[in-house]
């Protein structure tokens, strides 16, 4: 990912929240923390948008951090040169790889969160135990 993947990520997150922070007359992080408390809308058709607002508000702050993980990432790969050449480098919009973070709706690690399967076989029908598990 680059940084201006980040940044486009980022301004078009920041343009969303403005879009409901004008519709509610909140700024985003007071909604945040409403919502956090579990907090919902009296009118239920606002649901749907309080949901998008909130989720737009976590990617947004996910996105800031591995901005900034990036960016002192760079500057310590890059000590020679600091600070400047990256600004440098961006006005020209020059294309900088950074290294980020997994996002956090990556796979998850199944080989090590398995649940024990111990009544399944390979050898023999596996139905009945499943119906017996739900049933």
């Amino acid at each position: 990912m680059t940084f201006e993947e980040l940044l486009e990520d980022i301004h078009a997150l920041e343009e969303d929240l403005l879009v409901f922070e004008r519709k509610y007359g909140v700024l985003s992080d007071t909604f945040w923390q409403s919502y956090q408390k579990g907090e919902e809308p009296k009118n239920t058709s606002w649901m749907l948008d309080w949901s998008e607002w909130a989720a737009s508000y976590k990617l947004l702050q996910e996105r800031k951090e591995q901005y900034f993980h990036a960016v002192n990432c760079w500057l310590d790969e890059n000590a020679n040169i600091g600070f400047p050449e990256l600004i440098e480098r961006r006005a020209c919009r020059e294309p900088v790889n950074v290294y980020t973070t997994p996002l956090p709706h990556i796979d998850p690690d199944i080989k090590h969160n398995r649940i024990p399967a111990t009544e399944m076989s390979f050898t023999k029908p596996n139905l009945p135990v499943l119906i017996k598990e739900i049933g």
